[in-house]
C-alpha cells in the first residue's frame, strides 16, 4: 500500500511538472535584402520562423511601429505607435512545449527605458498582451568616470513560463529595477518582488515587498 501511495505521488508530481511550459530567449535572423512596405522608413527588419519583424514609421508623429507579416510578405498585425521612443526592439521567447507559440518582447524607450509592450503569436493570431511598465537599471559610466543607474531592457532578465491559461512574467535576479519608468511615480524595486500575470486577456502587476 505504501508503494501504491508513492506511485501516485510520483505520477501527480511528473504530470504536474509536464504542464508547465517555459518560453525561452530565442534568436532571430537579420533579413538582408531591403524591405519595401508602402511608405514605411524601416529601422529594423528580423525574421522569424515564417514571420518578419518590420520595424520603423510611416507617421512621425505616431512613432514606431512593428508590422509583423507572412511568408507571402503579406502584412498580419501592425501594432501602435510608440510616439516618441526612440526605438521598438523586439526579442522572441519561444514555448519549449508549442511549435507554433512565441511571444514577443518589444523593448522601447529613449535614453532610458520605458518598459516592454508584449505580443503573443500561436499559428500567426496576434494578440496585444500589454505593457510591462519596468525596467532594470543599469551602470553607467560617464566620460568623467561617473557612475550612475540609467532604466535599461528587461529581456536578458525575463523568465515566462504557463500554467494550464495563466502566463505569468518574472524576473531571475533581485538586480534593482525601475516601476514605471520615467513617470511621476517612479520607484526603485528589487526586480524579483515583481511579477506580471496574464489570463484571459487582462494583464496584472503582482508585488510582493
Amino acid at each position: 500500500m505504501k508503494n501504491l501511495f508513492l506511485i501516485i505521488l510520483t505520477f501527480i508530481f511528473i504530470n504536474s511538472s509536464a504542464q508547465k511550459e517555459e518560453f525561452e530567449l530565442t534568436n532571430t535572423t537579420q533579413i538582408e535584402r531591403e524591405i519595401e512596405l508602402n511608405d514605411l522608413d524601416v529601422r529594423i527588419q528580423k525574421e522569424y520562423k515564417d514571420l518578419k519583424l518590420i520595424v520603423g514609421f510611416s507617421d512621425f508623429n505616431e512613432g514606431l511601429k512593428l508590422h509583423i507579416l507572412n511568408r507571402n510578405d503579406s502584412i498580419i498585425y501592425v501594432s501602435k505607435g510608440q510616439q516618441e521612443s526612440y526605438y521598438f526592439a523586439p526579442y522572441i521567447f519561444q514555448s519549449n512545449t508549442n511549435k507554433d507559440c512565441f511571444i514577443i518582447v518589444g523593448e522601447v524607450g529613449t535614453e532610458y527605458s520605458w518598459g516592454t509592450q508584449l505580443y503573443y503569436v500561436e499559428n500567426e493570431k496576434i494578440q496585444h498582451i500589454g505593457h510591462l511598465n519596468i525596467a532594470i537599471y543599469e551602470e553607467i559610466e560617464d566620460e568623467q568616470g561617473n557612475k550612475y543607474g540609467q532604466p535599461s531592457r528587461i529581456y536578458q532578465d525575463l523568465k515566462i513560463s504557463r500554467e494550464q491559461d495563466l502566463i505569468v512574467f518574472e524576473f531571475n535576479s533581485n538586480k534593482l529595477a525601475v516601476l514605471y519608468p520615467g513617470k511621476y511615480n517612479e520607484r526603485e524595486i528589487q526586480a524579483n518582488k515583481v511579477s506580471f500575470t496574464w489570463d484571459n486577456g487582462i494583464l496584472k502587476k503582482i508585488i510582493n515587498e
